[in-house]
């Protein structure tokens, strides 16, 4: 009595339960279709990322402040030249017998005066602080462009997954629709009298279940347009349709060939060898307080005084002088600092040098890595292809027993469910591969040929 009663239960709630899904499958499906505004491809998610990410424009600032510091005015080739002035003002009473003023005295001067210093020799550091800050500017733009790599790549990858997210979403659409198709032919069975009516609960369990998984993935797709909006830089609810497919052409890459574009494109190792050069101009710049120091300082002087005892003018008079002098300046000793200062440097060098050759080291085992995974992953592709050739026609064939009723309706669901992981990790697949061929280009320094 109590499963019947249950049996009742659903099918007075049976219609408003149908008419409830069928509305939000449809709400969603107009709302996919509001994506429809506009057609974003690939180099346009790209351009856009290029032009709006918050990183790069940081980063834009850097590289303008390293090209302003990369002058020689910057490096001390050019002189100084300083203009002071004062205005000077005193009151006095003197009331000294004998004196020549006597009075309420005031004193009112100006004074000015302009310096020129000039260094003519350093040890070559004007020269040694030009490189350093040629090479500054460069690593600047190095650093510059790892962040253009990485938002490339990043953009990239959220774009594929977009793709991925859809085509996710298409697969389920079709699960549901399949689900929806044999709900409807046990609801006729049962009315026929050819199917029970715990078979019409089956079907309507699996066709909650599907319309389930569809909601989600529908969510899914949304959330990765957003992260794509995100990497834009653009408002996250803004819509697009996308015309391009989830596909990969298989490339074949050489191991050695992959090894050398990386160790001379490496945007990363550029950077290194960039700081390495710095490093060694640093050891000159210390090498520099070796020898001595010559400068220049020249400039005048002038003043005007105005005298004034008790309200009449007593004098005015003016005064200016010239000067040039010349200095030598040489470091006869210091406690060993400058060659402590020699030493440190060299180290430093030394051992930025080992680090490149750490980095080189590990970048070369990821590299390998990425290149087995990628081969592997092939494999399994055109692996995965022929499955899912197989896993379509089991589905269509099973789908035509279901309805001719020479096929159950639970082993009609296994083979859903099996088409349903064969397709989905079909995609997976392709997306993984992309994922892996991204990273083959973006250690190799070519990952800006993708956009």
């Amino acid at each position: 009595m109590l499963f019947r009663g249950f049996i009742l239960s659903c099918q007075e709630t049976e219609k408003m339960l149908r008419k409830k899904i069928y509305l939000q499958i449809i709400l969603i499906f107009f709302t996919f279709k509001g994506f429809a505004q506009d057609t974003l491809s690939l180099s346009r998610a790209v351009r856009a990322s290029l032009a709006n990410n918050y990183d790069i424009i940081i980063s834009g600032y850097d590289q303008k402040i390293a090209q302003n510091n990369n002058s020689w005015g910057n490096a001390g080739r050019y002189p100084s030249v300083v203009f002071n002035a004062a205005q000077t003002n005193s009151w006095a009473n003197i009331n000294t017998p004998g004196s020549f003023l006597a009075g309420q005295i005031e004193r009112h001067g100006v004074a000015g005066n302009i310096d020129l210093a000039w260094v003519l020799f350093d040890g070559f550091k004007v020269n040694i602080n030009k490189r350093r800050f040629e090479k500054l500017e460069q690593l600047s733009n190095g650093n510059a462009a790892v962040i253009v790599e990485g938002t490339v790549q990043s953009v990239v990858l959220g774009y594929y997954q977009v793709l991925l997210e859809r085509e996710r979403l298409n697969v389920y659409e079709k699960i549901l629709k399949l689900s929806k198709d044999k709900y409807e032919l046990a609801k006729l069975k049962k009315d026929i009298g050819t199917a029970s009516e715990f078979d019409l609960l089956q079907a309507r369990n699996d066709y909650l279940s599907d319309s389930t998984n569809y909601l989600y993935s529908r969510l899914n797709f949304q959330n990765a347009v957003r992260n794509l909006n995100l990497l834009m830089a653009v408002d996250s609810e803004k819509n697009y349709s996308f015309n391009d497919q989830l596909n990969f052409s298989g490339i074949d890459f050489v191991r050695d060939t992959l090894y050398a574009k990386m160790i001379s494109n490496n945007q990363t190792l550029r950077n290194q060898y960039i700081n390495q050069a710095i490093l060694r101009e640093n050891v000159k710049f210390q090498r520099s307080n070796l020898f001595p120091r010559i400068s220049i300082n020249t400039g005048m002087n002038a003043g005007l005084t105005y005298l004034d005892r008790e309200g009449q003018p007593v004098r005015t008079g003016d005064s200016y002088d010239f000067y040039a002098n010349l200095s030598l300046s040489y470091t006869l000793f210091n406690g060993g600092r400058i060659k402590r200062g020699i030493e440190n440097a060299e180290l430093e060098a030394e051992m930025d040098s080992v680090g490149i050759q750490q980095q080189i080291f590990l970048m070369k085992n990821q590299l390998a890595s990425f290149y087995d995974l990628y081969n592997i992953r092939r494999n399994i592709f055109a692996l995965s292809e022929e499955n899912l050739k197989t896993a379509e026609a089991e589905l269509s064939l099973a789908e035509t027993k279901y309805r001719t009723g020479n096929f159950s309706a639970f082993d009609y669901r296994q083979v859903q469910l099996s088409y349903l992981n064969v397709a989905l990790q079909r995609y997976q697949l392709i997306y993984d591969l992309i994922d892996v061929h991204t990273s083959l280009a973006r250690i190799t320094g070519g990952i800006l040929d993708m956009r």
